[in-house]
């Protein structure tokens, strides 16, 4: 072809969430959302360098949903190192967008000898519907080593293994100038995932 076609989106709208604990590590989340959605495709044609600019329209919608959050993770200054983390969650939209969306994340933290964490982590989520949403998974915080947002679909799936240690304890320089490098730590990673859709299945 020697047309692309971009897509612009802009989202306007309130949320108001309420949090109910049920103890110091387990709470219930409820959100309300009003929405309008603002769309425009750019057509532009590879030869002439020129865009034209089709308006689509506003849609609005109220998007109620509901989250149960289990949350024992143990910071240190690098980030989890003990632990864990659960969130289950689902969304549903009114109005000129219409959708449901389950969504599971959970994520372990086992610290080892207390200078190394091996971390864990597996996604789910499908949204069904006239008008399903679509997830975005690759990047350096869903699967490393593909472009940001690769893999598209209604439905996604993966996971992550990364065994985070130490790499300089302390570098100290003393010419040209007086630096300390301190603090630097590596990782060793394992991603794996999908996307797709019901009628790719």
């Amino acid at each position: 072809e020697d047309t692309d076609d971009f897509v612009s989106q802009i989202y306007r709208g309130v949320n108001l969430t309420v949090q109910r604990p049920f103890n110091r590590f387990r709470r219930i989340e409820t959100s309300l959302s009003g929405m309008a959605v603002s769309e425009s495709v750019y057509r532009g044609s590879f030869y002439s360098q020129e865009f034209t600019q089709d308006q689509e329209g506003t849609r609005y919608y109220f998007q109620p949903g509901l989250a149960l959050i289990t949350d024992k993770t143990l910071y240190g200054y690098t980030g989890p190192i003990s632990g864990g983390r659960d969130r289950l969650s689902f969304d549903v939209a009114f109005g000129d967008l219409q959708y449901r969306t389950w969504l599971g994340d959970v994520r372990r933290y086992y610290n080892v000898r207390q200078r190394y964490a091996l971390a864990l982590r597996g996604i789910a989520a499908t949204s069904d519907g006239r008008d399903p949403q679509y997830f975005r998974i690759g990047g350096p915080y869903t699967i490393r080593g593909y472009e940001y947002g690769e893999f598209r679909g209604t439905k996604i799936a993966m996971a992550n293994a990364e065994f985070r240690f130490p790499l300089i304890e302390q570098l100290r320089l003393g010419w040209p100038l007086p630096l300390a490098l301190q603090g630097v730590r590596g990782a060793i990673f394992f991603d794996v995932g999908g996307a797709w859709n019901d009628s790719s299945a």
